[in-house]
């Protein structure tokens, strides 16, 4: 059990640094994407669903989630995640996959919008995982 919760803390530590250099580089966007916080996003998307992986492994049995956004889904069907931020965080991934492969041809201002969604959908996650009961 501690090992899990070890796991959980270092994971959601990891999201607080990711989301604290997303929100500088999201700062210094001008006019064009930075490719550390195209990392960033990446790298803190990449967390989330690692945690959501583990709640639900460390669930017992359960429905296997659909990819990546189907572990969101999974974590608000089983109540441990609130629907709207499993919609967030599904949204969290579709924004990795056009900043990635299509961030030269989004403006800096609406991509700026849509980082700062994602660092609040981010930190939101973090903050219900850490409220979970221990699960780990």
């Amino acid at each position: 059990m501690a090992e899990g919760k070890t796991f959980i803390e270092n994971k959601i530590g990891s999201l607080a640094r990711c989301i604290s250099r997303l929100e500088s580089g999201r700062a210094s966007l001008e006019g064009r994407p930075d490719d550390v916080v195209a990392l960033e996003l990446g790298q803190s998307v990449q967390l989330c669903v690692e945690l959501a992986s583990h709640i639900i492994s460390s669930a017992g049995p359960t429905r296997r989630p659909e990819g990546m956004a189907g572990k969101f889904d999974t974590l608000a069907d089983m109540g441990l995640l609130p629907h709207g931020l499993a919609e967030g965080m599904k949204e969290s991934i579709q924004l990795r996959n056009i900043f990635l492969d299509n961030c030269r041809s989004v403006n800096s201002e609406q991509l700026s919008g849509m980082i700062l969604a994602h660092i609040g959908n981010a930190r939101r996650f973090a903050e219900e995982i850490s409220s979970l009961p221990d699960r780990g």
